[in-house]
């Protein structure tokens, strides 16, 4: 078995889980080392944005695009 096949194999064992079961085993997994999260996060990324969701700022996007408008359109 390839190293290609073996990594589709384990994402779609993780895909057949609940939601809840595979966050849960993502997280458990990437938690006992640096070098695990590491793997999970370059090998599985969509698995890993899914137990480790980005903050979110808003429709804004950046934090600083929804503070002072005025300063940043130019106008005084």
């Amino acid at each position: 078995m390839s190293e290609k096949q073996l990594i589709a194999a384990t994402a779609s064992r993780f895909h057949k889980l609940s939601k809840p079961e595979r966050v849960r085993a993502i997280r458990e997994l990437a938690s006992k080392s640096r070098e695990d999260e590491a793997f999970i996060r370059k090998t599985f990324p969509d698995l890993y944005a899914e137990a480790f969701p980005a903050p979110s700022f808003g429709k804004g996007g950046r934090p600083e695009e929804d503070s002072q408008p005025a300063l940043q359109s130019g106008r005084r």
